[in-house]
């Protein structure tokens, strides 16, 4: 387990990252107010976790293979097949806790709501980029490259991917659960995977989707490789 270092410049970014989402500098005064207080809150009583796990990746069908369980995904095969020196698969987990859940139950108006969801989401993934921050550090240590990270649910990876997430960590001991239909508790948590090897070529499997008007697309409009 590590515990994110979280210094003054996080909070200024949490902040900007937050009111850009909600609207700007146009978000009401009161409704600034009510963020700088959630922030505050957060400060107090939010105490972030993350956990990782590295196992070797095995290409198999269209599928990746690991201890934990398969990783089914064509497009993940893809981005692991064009891998070099081997591959491997980093498992990640970043929560908030069940403190940001408190925040949220003292919220009644909706628009405070909105504000401290708002905030919560991009804490827990600013969060998570610090854990993928230091799994890149990791890997260059080691000679090797990582890829970006790619959560259940992301391109053709069945939500059912977060079993094998929760195979390869032990979730509760950062007090995270998985119920039946696949969604994790407390309700700001994070779950990914990346991959290593000694040469990433593509960081994101983008480069081989024909979806140009995608939302979450993360590459300019560029031919796919197909």
């Amino acid at each position: 387990m590590i515990i994110p270092e979280i210094g003054s410049s996080f909070w200024g970014a949490l902040r900007a990252r937050t009111l850009e989402k909600l609207g700007g500098p146009s978000l009401s005064a009161d409704l600034q107010d009510t963020l700088d207080k959630d922030l505050e809150a957060m400060h107090a009583l939010v105490r972030p976790r993350v956990l990782h796990t590295i196992q070797e990746g095995r290409l198999a069908g269209r599928n990746i293979q690991t201890q934990a369980g398969i990783i089914g995904s064509s497009m993940l095969f893809r981005l692991a097949h064009g891998c070099m020196g081997g591959c491997s698969v980093a498992f990640m987990l970043a929560t908030l806790g069940d403190g940001f859940d408190r925040l949220c139950r003292d919220r009644h108006l909706l628009s405070r709501q909105l504000v401290l969801d708002t905030a919560g989401s991009e804490f827990v993934e600013m969060v998570a980029d610090m854990l993928l921050e230091h799994l890149e550090s990791l890997a260059e240590d080691e000679g090797k490259q990582c890829s970006m990270r790619f959560s259940p649910g992301y391109c053709d990876w069945d939500l059912s991917g977060q079993r094998v997430i929760f195979n390869a960590l032990d979730a509760g001991s950062i007090g995270v659960s998985l119920n039946s239909y696949d969604v994790m508790k407390p309700a700001k948590t994070v779950s990914g995977i990346a991959l290593m090897a000694d040469v990433v070529p593509f960081k994101i499997p983008c480069h081989f989707c024909p979806r140009q008007d995608c939302p979450w697309r993360r590459l300019s409009s560029e031919r796919p490789i197909l």
